[in-house]
């Protein structure tokens, strides 16, 4: 299950906090606002590729994510740290009438699957999405170089 409601809210949140008002995101001022450090180039074991370690507050990325791999990875793992997951909070602290419906206040949350949402909304957000094809008639052939800051 994905709280899909608090996902939304959440990134509202955090990009108001980082003054972010329109795409491309800057990863790196959201990360610095959020507390969070950001190391890139690290060595991993295994074939695993980005890691937040809560302990340190530290996302950590490897050499082989680049672009908008790089930028989903990061957009991932900050959302594992910015929806406390696997934290008591996730759980209950974020719980409340005002967060979420209650169709989606189960407990059954997939952390995974919800931090790609959260990773999805952060990057390109729904409204911003909507107003670059309904109202800006952007047309889809520009649509990713405009949410992307790699280009």
């Amino acid at each position: 299950m994905i709280r899909q409601a608090l996902v939304e809210k959440r990134v509202a949140e955090v990009l108001l906090d980082a003054r972010q008002f329109g795409p491309p995101v800057n990863l790196d001022e959201i990360c610095k606002r959020a507390g969070v450090a950001l190391r890139r180039g690290v060595q991993m074991l295994g074939r695993q590729q980005a890691h937040y370690d809560k302990a340190r507050q530290e996302i950590s990325i490897t050499a082989e994510r680049y672009g908008r791999a790089e930028r989903f990875s990061i957009a991932h793992e900050l959302g594992h740290a910015l929806m406390n997951h696997g934290t008591p909070e996730c759980f209950l602290g974020s719980v409340s009438v005002d967060s979420m419906p209650l169709d989606e206040a189960d407990m059954g949350v997939n952390f995974e699957s919800e931090a790609n949402a959260f990773a999805s909304e952060l990057l390109i957000k729904r409204d911003w999405l909507k107003k670059a094809i309904l109202e800006d008639e952007m047309p889809l052939s520009e649509l990713m170089s405009y949410f992307d800051s790699t280009k």
